[in-house]
C-alpha cells in the first residue's frame, strides 16, 4: 500500500494552552484562531468517502478518529449550554434537549436547529451591545427587537479603492408607527372576527353564511345554531372573510382587457402640477377621478438627504 495514500494526522500544538483572562486575551484569541485554522487545514486531507477506507488501512485512525470527534461533541454541548444561560431565548432552545446534551454527530445534525436558535441570539445580542457601545442605539430608546437595530454594510469602491461603511439604520431610536394606529394590530391566535359594520359594493349582505342570513339552507342554519353562532359577535369560530363571495364570484370590466397604445409620460417642463392642499382641490380632484378607467400612481420616495 503506498504510504501517500493515509492522510496525515494533525499535530498537536506543544505550546501550553493559555487561560482566559483580560490580561492576555489577545494572546487567546489569537491561539485560539491559529488552532482553528490549523484544524481547518487538517480537514482538508479527509475525504468523507474515503474514511472507511483510512479506517482499515491505518491502525489506529479509527479510535483517533472517535475520540476526536467525542472531544468535539463535549465542547459543542459545554458552548452550547454555556451560550444559552445566557438568554431566556437560549434557555428555550437548550430546553429542548435532554440533560445529557446531543449524544452523537446523528443527534446533533437532526437538531441542527436548535444550535441556529442559540447562536442567532448570540449573533442579535452582540449586535445590539455594539450599537449601544459605538452610539447607533441609545439606552433610553425605546425597547425594540434586536433585528430592528442598525446594520453597518461594507460597500466596495467601483474604482477598487477601500472599501466605505454604510449605516442601514432599522428604526433604531424610532416608534413603529402602528403602536399609533387607533385600531390596535392583534397578532394573538384567536378566530377571526369581523370588525366591519357595512359593506360597501356588496353583492351578499355582511351575515352572508350566518343564522340570520336568507342565503343559507335550513339545515346549515340548525347546524351553526348548534354551535351558537346567530351573529358576528357570538361566533367562537374564525369567520368567512366577509367579501369572500365578491373575491369568489369577481366579474371583470371589459375594459380591463383591452390593448391601448402605449402613452409615455412628458418632461417635468410640459406636465402641469397642482398641489392639493385644501378640501375643495380634493373633491375637484375625486371628480377628475370618477371619469378616468385608468390612473398612474408613482410610488417611489427619493430622499438624496
Amino acid at each position: 500500500m503506498p504510504a501517500n495514500n493515509t492522510a496525515p494526522a494533525p499535530q498537536a500544538s506543544s505550546s501550553a494552552p493559555l487561560s482566559l483572562d483580560p490580561d492576555n486575551f489577545a494572546d487567546y484569541q489569537n491561539t485560539l484562531f491559529e488552532a482553528l485554522m490549523d484544524t481547518t487545514r487538517a480537514t482538508q486531507f479527509l475525504n468523507p468517502a474515503e474514511l472507511d477506507f483510512y479506517k482499515a488501512s491505518s491502525p489506529g485512525f479509527d479510535s483517533r478518529l472517535q475520540n476526536a470527534g467525542d472531544r468535539i461533541l463535549v465542547l459543542c454541548n459545554k458552548l452550547i449550554a454555556h451560550a444559552a444561560d445566557s438568554s431566556a431565548s437560549g434557555r428555550r432552545a437548550l430546553a429542548k434537549r435532554d440533560a445529557a446534551g446531543f449524544g452523537n454527530d446523528e443527534d446533533l445534525v437532526e437538531r441542527f436547529d436548535e444550535v441556529v436558535d442559540v447562536v442567532d441570539n448570540l449573533l442579535e445580542m452582540a449586535d445590539v451591545n455594539l450599537d449601544e457601545v459605538t452610539g447607533r442605539l441609545l439606552k433610553t430608546a425605546p425597547k425594540l427587537p434586536p433585528t430592528q437595530s442598525a446594520m453597518v454594510l461594507q460597500v466596495a469602491s467601483r474604482s477598487g479603492g477601500p472599501r466605505s461603511s454604510v449605516n442601514v439604520i432599522h428604526s433604531a431610536n424610532i416608534q413603529r408607527p402602528q403602536l399609533h394606529f387607533e385600531d390596535r394590530i392583534d397578532n394573538s391566535n384567536r378566530p377571526f372576527v369581523r370588525r366591519i359594520t357595512h359593506k360597501p359594493n356588496a353583492k351578499r349582505p355582511l351575515d352572508y353564511g350566518l343564522p340570520g342570513s336568507d342565503d343559507i339552507s335550513p339545515e346549515m342554519r340548525s347546524h351553526l345554531e348548534t354551535l351558537r353562532i346567530s351573529d358576528v359577535a357570538s361566533s367562537q369560530y374564525s369567520l368567512p372573510h366577509p367579501y369572500e363571495y365578491e373575491i369568489q364570484n369577481i366579474d371583470y370590466p371589459k375594459h380591463m382587457f383591452a390593448i391601448r397604445p402605449e402613452q409615455l409620460y412628458d418632461t417635468m417642463d410640459k406636465t402641469p402640477f397642482t398641489w392639493v392642499d385644501t378640501e375643495e382641490k380634493l373633491n375637484e380632484l375625486a371628480k377628475i377621478l370618477d371619469g378616468v378607467n385608468e390612473i398612474a400612481i408613482d410610488l417611489e420616495v427619493g430622499n438624496s438627504g
